[in-house]
């Protein structure tokens, strides 16, 4: 009886080792996934095989999208250059073929994607993902022209709540907005180590922009009505008093003007990049949002979001020009270094217009996605 009693436990015994031993197993890979260090047999380059409306990494809610038009990597290649824009509802970002207008790739990135930035040499586009990932924070993300997909997340946190980005011309550094750090992340692409950061003495950035000689970066603040300097050499933090609600901002081609855009007041203020003086005022319109250059630097499109349109300014003479209508609430433009061409997102009508910066005539329209916030010119040669 004993010898039997012994030889019935040793079986049940073993088996309940062997289910603690799956358990352990199964509980540690499962942390393991969850801290994204599941080794993966698959390389940048290898693309898996994929249905349309999907381009690898995250998954892409294709609600809303238009159609793809898949181009092989000789046809991109050949272009002079691709949109890239951020769907913010799709989790999503829309390649488009600047030739034809119509999306050959979409590649899912993090939560709440919206400002984006291209790598000089034009081979990745870098997103702000304003929401998501650890802690909620957000995190950047990374898409490969060559692959069409996400290849790589930034972490960032603690710092969160990503706006804008701006790129050196040489590709090694990358400032980040952080609202809910009420700083500036300069982010060393070749480490993907926080070189410095630079806490604003009040209030909280939106936009960036580096000038001509990337010694200074300009830090738009909304909450504090206030325009940031950023010496990049020492480190000193100076401010130009702007109009209420500062969003967009952008350079003069000759490098004698910061283009500030008030959101809350309409009103566009013109600041020395040198002196931080206050040269002028112009008013917009209802809610201006971004602004930008055209190709040979005679015109400033603004991004009137509150009236759904465009308004022209001279940029050498500031005198206002015309207005352009578009789709309803536009949020952001690009402009085509290679042609002239600038691109125009609509947050409410989900598509991206083409507007010819010669005749000033919207010449084309293309859905994109729900709530596209964020677009940027990729120059491929």
């Amino acid at each position: 009886m004993t010898s039997s009693t012994a030889s019935t436990r040793f079986p049940c015994r073993a088996a309940l080792h062997f289910a603690l031993f799956a358990a352990s197993a199964a509980l540690v890979a499962a942390l393991v996934a969850l801290a994204g260090c599941v080794p993966s047999s698959q390389s940048p380059g290898d693309a898996p095989a994929l249905s349309p409306g999907q381009t690898g990494g995250e998954m892409v809610d294709t609600t809303g999208l238009d159609p793809l038009r898949p181009l092989t990597q000789a046809e991109v290649d050949a272009l002079p250059g691709v949109l890239a824009v951020t769907a913010e509802g799709n989790r999503a970002v829309a390649l488009v073929n600047p030739e034809t207008g119509r999306p050959f790739a979409y590649a899912g990135v993090g939560w709440a994607p919206r400002a984006l930035v291209s790598a000089p040499d034009g081979r990745s586009v870098y997103i702000a993902n304003s929401a998501g990932d650890r802690y909620g924070t957000g995190s950047i993300s990374v898409i490969s022209l060559a692959d069409r997909r996400e290849v790589d997340r930034i972490e960032l946190s603690p710092h969160g709540g990503l706006r804008g980005l701006a790129m050196t011309r040489s590709g090694t550094f990358m400032y980040v907005a952080s609202e809910l750090g009420r700083c500036v992340l300069e982010l060393n692409l070749l480490s993907r180590v926080v070189d410095r950061v630079f806490t604003l003495p009040r209030g909280a950035p939106s936009q960036l922009a580096l000038d001509n000689t990337e010694t200074r970066l300009f830090v738009t603040d909304p909450v504090s009505s206030t325009l940031w300097a950023i010496d990049l050499a020492g480190g000193a933090i100076s401010e130009a008093r702007v109009g209420r609600g500062p969003e967009g901002l952008a350079i003069s081609p000759d490098g004698l003007a910061v283009w500030v855009v008030n959101r809350e007041d309409g009103t566009i203020s013109l600041i020395d990049p040198v002196t931080l003086a206050v040269q002028g005022t112009l008013i917009a319109g209802r809610a201006p949002v971004a602004v930008a250059f055209t190709r040979d630097g005679q015109k400033a499109l603004v991004v009137v979001a509150g009236e759904s349109a465009i308004a022209v300014f001279g940029a050498p003479s500031r005198a206002r020009l015309q207005a352009i209508a578009v789709a309803l609430y536009p949020s952001a433009i690009a402009v085509s270094t290679s042609s002239d061409r600038a691109f125009i997102t609509s947050s409410r009508d989900g598509v991206v217009q083409q507007i010819d910066t010669q005749t000033m005539q919207v010449i084309g329209s293309v859905v994109v996605g729900r709530d596209p916030m964020g677009v940027a010119w990729v120059a491929r040669r």
